[in-house]
């Protein structure tokens, strides 16, 4: 079974039940306030931003790169991902523009998503230089987004998104779903 796959029958089995919760800092961290979700809640985010990634141009095996720290948005872009077909390589928070001109100049991202800061650095513009060089899109979950960026789509999911997102053809078990 596809993780998509899973993630859709939990959703459809129990739509009320919580399904992902915020850490209890996520504030002091610069990122909002902590939300906890339910599924249904969760599933219509996922819609949202798989929607978002087609709308990019995004394909089956395209690889998105994700520094996003333990968060609801890093939960929901790893299941958008997985019901498009769309590679994600999640990468840590701690890095900065060494490591991660590496990592983009080997997997060629076709987007990059972050936060607009995290303990008081601002991985927006980081991630703004790299999508810069290497020609991907930017996606920012939380707070201002940087020219040349687009707000990472949280939801609630629209009938057009849940349409587009439904003529892209499942992922099978046995695809590609995240390089670490």
């Amino acid at each position: 079974e596809s993780v998509g796959g899973l993630f859709a029958r939990a959703a459809t089995a129990d739509p009320l039940r919580t399904a992902v919760i915020d850490p209890a800092n996520r504030a002091a961290l610069g990122l909002g306030e902590a939300r906890r979700l339910t599924y249904a809640e969760l599933a219509s985010a996922v819609t949202a931003m798989a929607a978002q990634l087609v709308r990019l141009g995004l394909r089956p095996g395209d690889v998105v790169l994700a520094q996003l720290p333990n968060v609801w948005e890093c939960v929901a872009l790893y299941l958008a991902a997985a019901r498009l077909g769309v590679v994600l390589s999640p990468v840590a928070m701690q890095y900065r523009r060494h490591e991660l001109e590496q990592i983009v100049a080997l997997l060629e991202p076709r987007a990059v998503v972050t936060c607009r800061s995290f303990k008081e650095f601002d991985y927006a513009a980081l991630g703004a230089e790299l999508a810069r060089h290497s020609g991907a899109r930017l996606l920012v979950a939380g707070g201002e987004v940087p020219p040349g960026a687009d707000a990472l789509a949280t939801g609630p999911a629209t009938g057009d998104d849940a349409a587009m997102v439904a003529a892209v053809a499942a992922p099978s078990a046995d695809d590609v779903f995240t390089i670490c």
